[in-house]
Formats: structure tokens, sequence, C-alpha cells
């Protein structure tokens, strides 16, 4: 898999793209607008008349926006292989024919998207040699990324009947489609999750194989057959552009490699003057909408949105309209992106990457750049579930958004904990950056500032930090973990104490691991008090989720030197079977449960003060040289 050699973008043409940005304002679903591709792409073209010619596709506009028109063969975390089909078979290869092809790339790496990422790539360069001095001895700390299909064929193992050749698609199949289990957890068909991430598998194919931090399943035919029922079998009028858009991104993140590589290569006197010659360093909005596709959000939630249960907030091509409306939703939908950022900063740092939010505001900024970030991320969820504004979406994002932070934290792509375990061995100023929050620094919160963005043009932050009280952090625990309308105020009180003393406990437990371990329980109980209502009915399911509150405090937010046996492998496995199996509930238990389990474990993670996503970004805004 490679493609043709792409010349590097002029400064003029740099300058001209920045000034389509910012004057056309593209709307960011539209790939038309952001100049990514032609109607007449004829690769595209080809893949687009196949798709609306699938057996069983609706006609366009019929409701839902996202079905399934075939039936799966694939059951996850069930099936012993993943099957393929004739129509998947054509239509992947289209794919693949469109994603690589010549013409393509070239436009890719030719426009406004191609210069943000240019403009980004010169920002992180520039600013690294001022800021990033860090980096090598911290790249010496932390495990190297990839390849966890090591640890997690330990966990298909069984499944797959001892072959690995079976358990690969699989692997990724279920990690693109967990994203979106976990995330839309009001689309009750488990199908369609499933299907979403399987056809989303062409995007990780295009951005790991022969990546330096390639995760091991092998080449692009494994991610293919991954992809094909998805192909097949998920139709709809928001599906058609899911599938287009996917591709498309499949192919920037090519060309994108390719404008940073060019980028990269030139030295720091060049790339100032780029900078200055261009009026700045790539700017928040630049970033994000660049980001957003390169980071294939368009054609993911175009799936999400078209279905059944979220319809009502789509156009019938799966366009989210409130974020067009509403800027506490569209910082919400983002957060789906900033947790990537908070995790991989340091792995972008050592790699050199450079598309990293957190990294580039830091390298354009320095440490106000980015102290903060994560409590910031989670001010987004608790402020969009409060925002009134009257446009639809808002609890419907905050779930998202609580779902994307358990989501990067469990991985074993991302290996929060052990980055965390790693630097704790560094020399004193590394220890002391990184290290968990002592008592009395705990109670931090951070409120953001009116836009849709979370910084200003100069990547100045657009939120405060201040001093909480346990009762606001209990009201924000509260908000994240009952469903509307599945509890009345008995229920509402006991869960209220429980969540107080819990977190009354966080604030004031001594720096001691036992003592911090041991508050697992009161977490755990506190998810009892949030589904008392449904144990008697739903006691398996609940006694899993219940179970795996505790190994995620134990095993990743806190960390027990892997005493308990556990790995993110596992964890991540467990996680995934269990909440998944709630789909198989009444709509409303099950939506209770999703919720109870979403709320509890990212205020466990975000509001107790052991936040391990500020663990990381903190640390590296206290290193990065200079003085706040």
């Amino acid at each position: 898999m490679s493609t043709n050699p792409l010349e590097r973008l002029t400064d003029e043409q740099i300058l001209h793209h920045r000034t389509y940005i910012k004057t056309a304002a593209p709307d960011i679903w539209s790939a038309r607008e952001c100049l990514l591709i032609a109607d007449d792409e004829p690769h595209i073209r080809a893949l687009m008349s196949l798709c609306e010619k699938r057996p069983n596709n609706p006609p366009p506009g019929s409701a839902p926006y996202t079905q399934v028109i075939a039936a799966p063969g694939y059951v996850p975390y069930l099936s012993e292989k993943v099957p393929t089909t004739p129509v998947g078979d054509e239509m992947c290869r289209l794919a693949f024919d469109a994603t690589f092809s010549k013409g393509l790339q070239q436009a890719l790496s030719s426009g406004p998207m191609a210069a943000a990422a240019a403009l980004a790539a010169a920002t992180v360069a520039v600013g690294k040699t001022t800021y990033g001095k860090w980096i090598p001895e911290v790249g010496r700390l932390i495990p190297k990324k990839g390849n966890e299909v090591q640890a997690l064929w330990q966990e298909y193992r069984k499944q797959a009947s001892d072959k690995m050749e079976y358990a690969t698609p699989m692997m990724i199949r279920d990690f693109f489609s967990s994203a979106l289990a976990w995330q839309f957890v009001r689309i009750n068909d488990g199908r369609i999750h499933d299907l979403g991430g399987s056809i989303m598998c062409l995007t990780t194919g295009s951005d790991f194989v022969g990546s330096a931090d390639d995760p091991g399943l092998g080449d692009i035919d494994i991610y293919l057959r991954a992809m094909n029922e998805g192909l097949a079998c998920l139709g709809g009028s928001a599906v058609t552009p899911a599938i287009r858009d996917a591709v498309i991104c499949a192919a920037f993140m090519q060309a994108r490699k390719a404008v940073t590589a060019a980028t990269m290569k030139r030295d720091t006197a060049e790339l100032e003057k780029l900078l200055a010659d261009s009026k700045g360093p790539v700017t928040p909005t630049e970033f994000m909408t660049m980001r957003w596709w390169e980071a294939a959000m368009i054609g993911y939630h175009r799936i999400g949105l078209g279905a059944e249960g979220y319809r009502h907030l789509a156009d019938e091509t799966g366009v989210f309209l409130a974020t067009r409306k509403c800027g506490k939703i569209r910082r919400a939908v983002d957060n789906l992106i900033r947790y990537d950022e908070a995790v991989d900063i340091l792995f972008d740092a050592v790699q050199g990457d450079g598309l990293n939010e957190a990294l580039v505001a830091m390298c354009a900024a320095g440490s106000k750049g980015i102290a903060g970030y994560a409590h910031a991320m989670a001010a987004v969820t608790d402020e969009v579930f409060q925002c009134d504004c009257g446009a639809e979406g808002h609890i419907d994002v905050g779930e998202m958004s609580m779902a994307s932070a358990l989501w990067y934290a469990i991985i074993p792509r991302y290996l929060i904990r052990a980055q965390l375990d790693g630097l704790a061995q560094g020399n004193p100023e590394i220890k002391s950056a990184f290290a968990r929050p002592l008592p009395g620094e705990r109670n931090i919160v951070a409120h953001t500032l009116p836009g849709d963005q979370l910084h200003t043009d100069d990547w100045h932050p657009l939120w405060t930090t201040a001093r909480a009280d346990v009762a606001e952090l209990t009201a924000r625990t509260l908000k994240r973990s009952l469903l509307e309308g599945s509890y009345d105020e008995a229920k509402y009180l006991r869960c209220h104490n429980a969540a107080y003393n819990v977190l009354s406990d966080c604030m004031t437990v001594a720096d001691d691991d036992q003592q911090i371990l041991s508050l697992s329980g009161k977490w755990c109980l506190f998810f009892d008090e949030a589904l008392a209502d449904f144990k008697a009915e739903h006691t398996e399911v609940i006694s899993h989720l219940k179970e795996l509150v505790g190994r995620i405090w134990t095993h990743l937010l806190i960390g027990d030197h892997g005493r308990n046996g556990d790995t993110h492998a596992r964890i991540f496995v467990d996680t995934d079977r269990h909440f998944r199996s709630t789909y198989s509930l009444d709509a409303f238990a099950g939506g209770a449960i999703r919720r109870a389990f979403l709320g509890t474990v990212s205020s466990a993670m975000e509001l107790s003060g052991f936040n391990p996503y500020h663990c990381l970004v903190e640390g590296a805004a206290r290193i990065c040289g200079d003085k706040r």
C-alpha cells in the first residue's frame, strides 16, 4: 500500500487556502465546501453508483436514514470469524481504488485542508524548539504505542479457534464498533453499531498500516475483510454519503501524512518564515475543520445520527443540525477528538506527528495553552447537559462525550495507565509534573467561556479554572448518571448521599495507594444506588458492569501495578461485551443502565480529582519550559 510522492504546497498556496477557510467558513460536513473532492471524481462516482444499487437499499429519503438492509453473519464476541459477501467484495475493491487513486491523493494534498495540516505541522515543529525540550526524556519513559494485537490476541484466542487470521478482522471491527455502541446509546439495534464500525475500518486501515504505531493486525486486506459486511448490510440515505466520506477521510489521511512529512523536512528558519508570512500559526478553527476530516468524524457521525433514536436530530444525510446552532453542542461533539488528543499528547510529541490540538496549543502558546485542558473537557460535558438554548441534542451529545472519556481511557491502544506508571519512574521533575493531585489540589474544575472552540485564535484558553465544593461535584455526577425519568425523589436522595460520600472522600483521602484504591467500593455503591430499581430484573448485567466500575478505578484510574492480573485489553473486551449486552434489554432499562455506567465511570475519572487525562496534559504544561 503506497501512494505516489506529492509535491509540497508552496507558501503562497498555504496563504491562499487559509484565506479561503477564514472568509468562506466552509461547512465542516461538506466535502465540497472544504474543497476536498470534485463531483466528477471517477472512483468515488463508481462507488456511489454501486452503493445505491445494493439489494434492498431503500430509496433516498426513506426513514430511518441508517438501517440494516441485510442480516450480517458476524455477531460480536460470539462468532468464530468475520464472513464476507460478494457485494461487499466489490464495494471494498472500489473503496480501496478510490482511497489510493493518484488523482484523489493529489487533489487532497493541494487544498485548504492540506494547507491547515501544513500549518499545524509547522506550528508544532517551531514550538517544540522552545517548549519541547522534555520530549526525548519522556519518550524513554512511556511505553511504545502500537502492536496491541498481541495483547488482544489473548482475549480473542478461544473465540477465534486459536487462529490469528480469524481474530484480526474481529479485533478491528469490534474496536471501531465499540465506539459507536458506547456513544450512540439510544440506538436500540446493536447491529447498526457493529455494521457502522465495520464501514469505518477502511479509515483505520489507511491510518494504521505501515505507520510507526501500527497495531500489528496485518496488511490492508485485514481491514477490508472487516469492512465487507458493513458495506453490504447497512443502507439508507445517510449511509451512502457516510461511505463516500469514509473514503475521502481515508484518502486524506494519506495525503495529510505526506504533507506533514514534507513540512517537517524543512528547517526551523524556513518554517518560522512560513508562519510569519502566513500571518501566524494555524488557528483552532482551521485545525479542527481539518482534524474532523483527518479523524474520520464526518462519516462516523452520519451513520449514528441517521439511525432510529437520533434521526430527529439530523437531516436525511446524517448531518447533525444542532452543531451549527449551539456552541456547547459543537464542543461536546468535538470532545470525541479532544480525549484522543489528551491521551495521545505524549505519543504525538515523541513521534513528531503534530496533528494534536493539545500539542499545537502548547507549541503555539506554551503552558497557558493547555493548563486545565482536561478540566475544560469535563466542563464541556456538564455544561451541555445544563444548556437550555432550545436546540435539540444536548443530552445526546452529553452522553457521547462521557462515552468518549471512557473509551479512550480503556482501549488498549493508548495505555493510559502504563504511560503514567512509566512517568512515575522519571527524574524528580518529571515524576512530580505527572503525579496525581494531592489533597487540596483535587477540587479544581473549569468553566468555559462563550464560543464553539476551546481556544482563541492565538491559542489562549476559552476556559477559567476555580475550586469547586463537593456539592457542585455531586450535582454534576447525578446529572451524568441518572437517566431522565428513571428516578423519583427518594432515589435521587439516596444517589445524592452516595455520590457526596465518595466525592468527599476523594477530595480528602491521603496520597496512599491502598486508601485511594479502597474507594472503588464507594463508586460501586453509587452505581448500585443509581440502578436500584432495575437490579431485581437485570441482576446479571448490572453485576458485571458494577464489577467493571471497580476494575476500571483500580487498574486504570489509580493503578495497582498489575497486582490483580488485569490488563487494558481484558478490561476493554469485558467492558465492550457487557455494555453491548444491555442492547438486548428493553429500551428503557437498557438506556438507564448504560447512562448509569457512563455517568459513574466518567465522574470517577473526571470529577474525583484523579483524572488521568489531566495528569498527562497538565504534566506537559508543567515542564514545557515557560512560566505561567
